[in-house]
Order: C-alpha cells, then structure tokens, then sequence
C-alpha cells in the first residue's frame, strides 16, 4: 500500500474544459481564415480595379460609329477688335500718345464690364511714311496697335457692345483688326461644350440608328454603348495675337445683334455587337 502511494499522481483534465478549449482555438482559427480571405478579395479588387482603369477592356465584337445633331445656341461672348494708329515726326511722343489713349480706353471697357484679365494689346508697329529729300532720313511715322478685348455674357450684350462701338469711334479708335478688316468683331461661346451638352441625346440616337442599320446588315445585333466621345469641332472663335477672326454667320453686323447661331455636335459612339 505504501509503495502505490509512492507513485506520482497523475492530474486528469475535465472533458468540459478540453472541449471548451477546442472549441475557442477552431474559432480562432475560422477567424483567421476569414480575415485573410477578406484581406485577399480587397487586393484582388483593387488589382482589377487597376487594371479595368488602365487597359480599356472591349469586347470582341464592336462597331464605331458618328452621330450628330445641330441646335441653336445664343453666344455669350463678343470678341471686339479696335486698332489704333496715328502719324507723327516724334516716335517718342507716337508712343506716348498711344500708351496714355488705350490705357484710357481699357479704363473705360472695365466699366462696360469686361474684366482687365480678357483686353489685350498686341502688335504694336512703328514704321516710316516719309523720307527727307536723300530719301535715307524717316521725316514721318505711323503707330499701329491693336486691342481686342472679351465681353462676357448674353444678357445685355447688344447694348453694351453698341456703347462699346460708339465710345471708340469718338476716341477715333478703328473697329477690327486693321484698316483691310472692319469690323466690330466676332461672337462666340465661352464654353463650348458646355453649349452643345444639350444636343449630345440626340447625337448618340443618330449613332444607335446607323450602328443598328450596320450590324442588322452584318447579320449581328446591337448590344450596349462601350465608349463615347466628344469629336464636335469648336465652332467658337478666340482672340489671338493678331485679334479674333470669324466667319459671317459668327461676326457682329453695324446693329450688334446677336443671333443664335447653329452648332453641330459629332460623338464617336463605340457598341458591342453580338
């Protein structure tokens, strides 16, 4: 008897608690599972994500077509050329004289509402109209310099590019871009696209119907639009270097009236075809 009790005793564990100890170490090992899943599907997301934004994917079979479609459009902004010249022996006092009239001028459209930032000055020419009797010698010079300056907005604009048109003829300043070009200048749209964007339903249905009419006759149907884009070419006009040119239907007339003028919008429509 006293040689069993010698023996170590051997400590039994409760099944109640071997169970709850399995079963703590399987949730924990299901969490980990599903957190690294999780954390797999995100990357592989963003992978594709990438890729689908970096590679345009197009299906095998696809048609590109254009569609149009015209509207009428009031412009919302007058490009006005002025051209200032005058003669004189003294190029100093030429260039004076020029510098101190089309500075008084700029301060007169800033209250007309045209903003500093949208007149310009360019093409300043200082050139010879007369030589002395050795014919070597200038006795006489003509200063050339031309303005042009971008009246924004439609509301008002006839009337206020009368005024503009009125005050310039007093200062003796000449409307266009030169003596050959007269003229009050041209209309246009300050954004372009933003004035077709109405237009652009219609352009896509014109496309629809020639892309349907071209796969029917290609024995395929028409499936859904893949891409669109904007192909509409500007028919607004901007000042440059030389001022702004334009053709008739776009250049302001002697009354200043402006007209809606016709833009035509071209989209490039690209659908799957089945």
């Amino acid at each position: 008897m006293a040689l069993y009790n010698n023996y170590p005793k051997i400590k039994i564990m409760d099944n109640n608690l071997l169970t709850e100890k399995m079963f703590k170490n399987i949730i924990y090992t299901i969490g980990l599972l599903l957190v690294a899943f999780l954390v797999f599907g995100t990357i592989v997301k963003i992978h594709d994500t990438y890729l689908a934004f970096r590679y345009s994917v197009y299906p095998n079979k696809s048609i590109t077509v254009n569609g149009e479609s015209k509207i009428k459009a009031t412009p919302d902004v007058a490009y006005l050329n002025f051209t200032y010249q005058a003669n004189g022996a003294d190029k100093v006092k030429l260039d004076k004289d020029a510098n101190a009239s089309l500075n008084d001028f700029k301060s007169f459209l800033e209250t007309q509402g045209i903003d500093k930032e949208d007149i310009s000055l360019s093409q300043k020419s200082t050139n010879p109209t007369q030589y002395d009797s050795s014919g070597m010698t200038p006795t006489n010079y003509q200063l050339t310099e031309l303005m042009t300056a971008e009246l924004k907005g439609a509301q008002g604009m006839s009337q206020k590019v009368k005024t503009i048109a009125d005050e310039a003829k007093k200062r003796d300043l000449m409307t266009g871009n030169n003596s050959d070009s007269p003229g009050l200048g041209c209309l246009g749209f300050e954004n372009f696209s933003e004035s077709l964007k109405s237009a652009w339903p219609d352009a896509i249905k014109d496309a629809q119907k020639k892309a349907s009419e071209l796969s029917a006759a290609s024995g395929l149907s028409l499936g859904k639009i893949v891409t669109v884009s904007d192909n509409s070419y500007n028919q607004s006009s901007y000042g440059g270097g030389y001022g702004v040119s334009c053709s008739s239907d776009q250049a302001i007339d002697e009354e200043a009236t402006i007209k809606p003028q016709e833009l035509t919008a071209n989209l490039s429509v690209t659908f799957e075809v089945k």
